[in-house]
């Protein structure tokens, strides 16, 4: 070939690309202007899909601006401003005077300021404990006056504290409490109240807006902290120009496994503010939720819709549209209505946000430091997920689309009535086989994920058996109204029997208008059920495991109870107190696993139920320790093994293994008595007291001593065992209230998008009521016909949603005999029976609307 050849034989195909693009390009800008011109002229028909796409654009940019301010959430430090690091730990009481000097010596520590952090409540003139407004915590944060050079307080009005009986507040808690210099209080520490003079009030030069702090002469803290002269962090001070990082390393090879935090780390070593990464964890799972079912819901809007428009669509294909070209023009429109929907839904996504988290109506709980940031980079992903969304749903609509024949739209000849497809009613049942056995998996100990995964996993069960009823609601639909017409004609001769046979025929279609109603009813149902039958799980292992016949709890949250309220109690009942949870690490020939341990006082017989498996817990001396079966198992343990338990100091002791018991919900894998640890560490305060009756005593005469001791009864509870089986299960219910909420709204969100489908759906039916008016059929008639048709349709999806709750909720509760004895408790009568009532009622008087309006169209 010449040259001349070959350059033309390249200009050839440079211009055949140049072609081919222009071409993709041409096709590209046609189908964009089509679908506009579609969404034009067809404004109504498209009104049930954009509503569909706003409300699932508001939910979605709400938990992704919430999601999305946790991570740009900047710690608060307010307690350690002044400081350059702090060494701490997650444990109180654990830094001991050796440590305290081991950090002095660290070079360019300039200073340390040891630091006693404990709860505090000052008791106004009602004896009704002080709240200060924006406080993360009811109670307020008492210290030493050694330690007010951290933020640094110093003194506005008065005095330091010298004497024991004197105190200094801050200034927000003093005017909260309406105190001044030289008045006479009480404050509540560990469960007992004192007078004390206040001699001066304390302002701060850097802001403190989520804590309060009351300081006692540092003498008197440490009596009052009862932790034998260990403080709870340092703060340290380092010589200026010294390299901050670098002093941090140092700090850490002397402290031996405590925390050392700078920069705006310092505020986790404040322990003030909630960690909001935990409910970010919580977040990702129900974006996922809220993408999962509006994506069942607005393709299930758009199909209605596409179904509208069959006639327009076979034009189309016997013009020569071919079906790719068809499928994109689909697709177009799904990206303009959700451009349209995510402008509509951003700001009210930014408002719902705001609702679920505010002090009046939220139930989002994070930290009082909050705020929710709008961002760029939030308002990018929630349009990228809202295209997502729209485009999955709108290629799983275009399959009716693509279906449809030219030949039979062009007559007006029946769509519908085409029996359902196998593979639908397989893929159905494969998810809920899939479920089942997972659930199996899970609820029978056969596999072990790690935390993280096993918060997941029963949400992956709710995703399964939800697909498993979108997939199974045209059947649901099409099996109930084949076993009902003669009990539907009885109550309803004419309507009702026009009803069911429009029902029966275009079973397809109604079921697609109840594919929301089908996810949200089938998850609320699925989704309560499961939570209450883990609520009742833990009340119930709480049952087993606690034998007392009191407990004695903190009314408020940071309260601990001292040595002195045990000893109070022992006078009129016997006693047996647990201390606070302390971190350890427990080292074997095997290696090193770091656990919890529960440090008690008294019998523990009277306190916890521990099943041993081999040896006795109740034996448990200065010498001896328990541990649970898996931690032994790990360790390569039994009972006699010596095992050495090093505390977070540093300071260590061998102890003989007495006795191996059985894993337990919410019982650490370490058991030692107060003896074992008190050589080595201070035992902590007591988080909660076990007391067994003597003769003639009540919870009433407990009551009394512990209120005498403490002054504010609001710092005590005391229950008996009973009372505490049913605390443990609501705390448990208030805990996952949050979930409950959301679920709420999802299905609320459902059913509005339900009653929009059905509504939207009378609007095509203009010709069959004319029709249905030719040949007599009056008004009421009609309006009756298409109520018939709502509770039809509606009755079905609603069964099925209750049997998939009952058939979830069993997976669950099958392995143990007593929890499947009380199934029925479980299963969420009262959320299924509002859903199907809200939906029955909204869905007769939506359908009624809508038909008249159409009549009146028709004339």
């Amino acid at each position: 070939m010449n040259a001349s050849g070959a350059c033309s034989e390249r200009y050839s195909e440079q211009a055949s690309d140049t072609h081919s693009k222009l071409t993709i390009r041409v096709e590209a800008v046609a189908v964009m202007m089509l679908a506009w011109r579609t969404l034009r002229w067809h404004k109504g028909n498209l009104l049930g899909s954009l509503i569909a796409l706003a409300i699932a654009a508001s939910l979605t940019s709400a938990f992704v601006f919430l999601l999305d301010s946790v991570g740009r959430q900047q710690p608060t430090v307010e307690r350690y401003a002044a400081a350059t690091a702090a060494v701490y730990s997650q444990d109180k009481g654990m830094i001991t005077p050796d440590v305290v000097e081991r950090v002095s010596a660290v070079p360019n520590v300039v200073s340390v300021a040891p630091e006693l952090n404990f709860a505090a409540d000052v008791l106004d003139a009602t004896g009704t404990a002080v709240v200060v407004p924006g406080d993360q915590h009811p109670s307020a944060w008492a210290h030493g006056w050694a330690s007010a050079v951290l933020t640094p307080f110093t003194i506005q009005r008065g005095t330091p504290p010298h004497a024991a009986s004197e105190v200094v507040l801050d200034t927000r808690l003093t005017r909260e409490a309406r105190v001044e210099v030289g008045d006479v209080i009480r404050i509540v520490v560990l469960g007992v109240a004192r007078q004390y003079k206040v001699v001066g009030i304390a302002s701060s030069r850097h802001p403190v807006r989520y804590q309060s702090s009351v300081f006692f002469n540092d003498e008197h803290a440490a009596e009052l902290a009862e932790q034998g002269g260990n403080v709870d962090a340092l703060g340290v001070f380092v010589r200026r120009g010294a390299n901050a990082a670098q002093v941090a390393a140092a700090l850490k090879r002397v402290t031996h496994g405590l925390d050392v935090a700078i920069g705006s780390r310092l505020a986790l070593a404040e322990g003030n503010l909630v960690d909001d990464g935990k409910m970010a964890q919580s977040m990702v799972v129900l974006v996922v939720l809220v993408l999962l079912i509006a994506i069942g819901v607005t393709s299930g809007a758009m199909g209605v819709s596409i179904r509208r428009r069959s006639k327009e669509i076979a034009i189309l294909r016997a013009l020569g549209a071919r079906p790719g070209s068809v499928r994109r023009m689909l697709l177009a429109e799904g990206l303009l209505l959700c451009l349209v929907a995510a402008a509509l839904g951003l700001p009210a996504g930014r408002l719902i946000a705001a609702g679920i988290t505010g002090p009046r109506f939220g139930f989002l709980q994070f930290s009082a430091s909050y705020r929710i940031v709008v961002t760029p980079w939030a308002i990018g992903w929630t349009t990228i997920l809202m295209v997502l969304i729209a485009e999955v749903s709108a290629l799983i609509a275009v399959r009716e689309a693509l279906r449809i024949r030219p030949g039979d739209a062009l007559i007006e000849a029946p769509a519908e009535g085409r029996s359902l497809r196998k593979p639908r009613l397989l893929a159905g049942a494969t998810c809920l086989a899939f479920a089942a056995s997972t659930t199996a998996l899970l609820t029978s100990g056969w596999i072990t994920l790690d935390a993280t995964v096993g918060l997941f996993a029963p949400f992956g069960v709710i995703a399964l058996v939800v697909a498993g009823a979108g997939l199974l609601g045209p059947w649901a639909v099409l099996f109930l109204n084949r076993l009902i017409p003669g009990a539907v004609g009885a109550l309803s001769r004419v309507t009702g029997f026009f009803a069911v046979a429009n029902v029966k025929f275009n079973h397809r279609r109604f079921a697609g208008t109840m594919g929301p109603l089908a996810l949200g009813a089938t998850l609320a149902g699925s989704a309560v059920g499961m939570q209450q039958f883990f609520n009742w799980q833990a009340a119930a292992d709480v049952a087993r495991t606690v034998p007392a016949e009191y407990v004695i709890d903190a009314g408020r949250i940071g309260v601990r109870f001292s040595e002195d309220l045990r000893l109070a109690l022992e006078r009129v009942t016997t006693v047996a107190g647990t201390s606070g949870l302390s971190n350890m690490s427990v080292i074997s020939k095997r290696g090193v696993t770091t656990g919890r341990a529960q440090i008690f006082t008294g019998n523990i017989e009277d306190a916890l139920n521990f099943p041993a498996s081999d040896g006795d817990v109740s034996a448990l001396d200065a010498n001896s320790i328990a541990v649970n079966a898996s931690t032994a198992t790990r360790l390569g343990v039994a009972r006699g093994s010596q095992v050495e338990v090093r505390f977070p100091d540093m300071k260590s002791a061998r102890y003989e293994v007495a006795a191996v018991y059985g894993d337990i919900n919410g019982v650490p894998p370490l058991a030692m008595s107060a003896e074992a640890v008190r050589p080595y560490a201070k035992v902590p305060p007591y988080q909660r007291l076990y007391a067994r009756a003597g003769d003639g005593v009540s919870a009433s005469d407990i009551k009394q001593v512990a209120d005498r001791v403490a002054i504010d009864p609001t710092v005590v509870e005391v229950r008996t065992h009973q009372e505490f089986v049913a605390e443990v299960a609501r705390q448990r219910a208030e805990l996952n209230q949050p979930f409950m909420y959301i679920v709420a709204l999802i299905a609320i969100f459902c059913l509005v998008a339900t009653i929009n489908a059905l509504a939207v759906g009378m609007l095509d039916r203009r010709t069959e009521f004319v029709s249905m008016r030719l040949l007599g059929v009056s008004h009421r008639q009609i309006n009756r016909m298409v109520v018939w048709e709502a509770i039809l349709s509606i009755a079905p999806i609603m069964l099925l949603a209750t049997v998939l709750a009952v058939w979830t909720t069993t997976l669950f509760v099958v392995r143990s005999p007593e929890s499947l004895m009380a199934l029925a408790d479980f299963v969420p009568w009262d959320w299924l029976a509002a859903l199907g009532g809200a939906a029955l009622i909204a869905g007769a008087v939506g359908t009624m609307l809508a038909s008249r309006a159409v009549l009146k169209e028709a004339g």
